[in-house]
């Protein structure tokens, strides 16, 4: 019998995918304890664990996993369909997103920043120079905005050039208990520093703009933050985020709000941009096909009123 006391980013990585196939073929576990980033197991850790109790050389069975208070009973057969272990309890909201059958890799490629930050400080300068552009932190996005660079990067650094491109960009690190764990904006002629992640889309039919909006809403926040309670938006993980196909008159209606929060965030970067954001969330909410009673699974507290929602059109 082992028991061990780990980082609990084992249950989902996919870097740890064979360890996960090997307790699968291997040993049957008994249960599970999880603690979030926020319960501050440990005084001097910020970070998300797992308790873990196996038996080795016994058939892969069915197990119990604590979290919140509360234990569940896990299928084995379940976790051979799936071997990401995702533990969280029944959440009707979650399932309808899930039903979207395309995810954010489907339309977009991306990746983590274009500098690692702590091994290309050479090449990081006070002043612009020639051949530099501004290098923009993670801790400087917001939504559909960000804070100017302090410092510029040698274009040298670059192991690939996309810096001409337009990109959503995102942070790469978010602390768990940030009720907007995703914040994101379009970037173009600066380099990343890989505390960002950023994504392209792959098609010329797919409006960054109206993208932008997805990223920033309400669902993908939502659905992020229940699957993930690290400090980090892994760029792989946001790839897996379901990702439904935008009508054209959608991507329409969806730029225009986007271009005029985009012109208000210009001129001051904390404007408040509440009434837009309450108009996408209204369009994205339908093209995830929710009710409204899934809805407020969502946001409890949404100023989209019954009314409103199912008079959409």
């Amino acid at each position: 019998v082992i028991s061990f006391i780990t980082p609990d980013t084992f249950l989902t990585g996919n870097d740890t995918q064979n360890l996960r196939n090997f307790f699968v073929a291997n040993v049957d576990i008994k249960n599970l304890i999880l603690y979030s980033e926020k319960d501050k197991i440990f005084k001097s850790v910020t970070q998300a664990v797992a308790v873990s109790v196996m038996i080795k050389g016994h058939k892969f069975s069915n197990f119990y996993v604590e979290f919140n208070g509360e234990t569940k009973l896990v299928s084995a057969e379940d976790v051979k369909k799936d071997v990401k272990l995702r533990f969280r309890w029944f959440n009707q909201a979650i399932n309808k997103i899930k039903e979207t059958s395309t995810k954010v890799i489907d339309f977009f490629d991306g990746n983590k920043g274009d500098v690692n930050l702590g091994i290309k400080k050479e090449f990081f300068r006070e002043l612009p120079e020639k051949f530099s552009l501004p290098l923009i932190r993670g801790v400087q996005i917001a939504p559909y905005t960000y804070v100017g660079s302090e410092q510029w990067c040698l274009k040298v650094a670059l192991s690939k050039d996309l810096t001409a491109k337009e990109r959503i960009v995102f942070q790469e690190i978010a602390n768990a208990g940030l009720q907007r764990r995703i914040k994101a904006t379009i970037l173009k002629d600066v380099i990343l520093g890989d505390s960002c992640n950023y994504i392209i889309p792959k098609s010329n039919h797919l409006s960054i703009y109206a993208a932008l909006a997805i990223v920033n809403s309400m669902v993908v926040n939502y659905y992020f933050k229940f699957y993930n309670q690290t400090n980090h938006v892994p760029i792989g993980e946001f790839k897996q985020i379901p990702f439904p196909e935008i009508p054209q008159i959608t991507q329409h209606k969806l730029c225009e709000i986007v271009h005029a929060i985009l012109l208000l965030r210009s001129r001051d970067v904390c404007a408040d941009i509440s009434s837009y954001e309450k108009k996408i969330n209204l369009i994205v909410y339908h093209l995830y096909n929710l009710t409204y009673d899934e809805v407020l699974i969502i946001d409890p507290e949404t100023p989209i009123t019954r009314e409103e929602y199912e008079n959409y059109e």
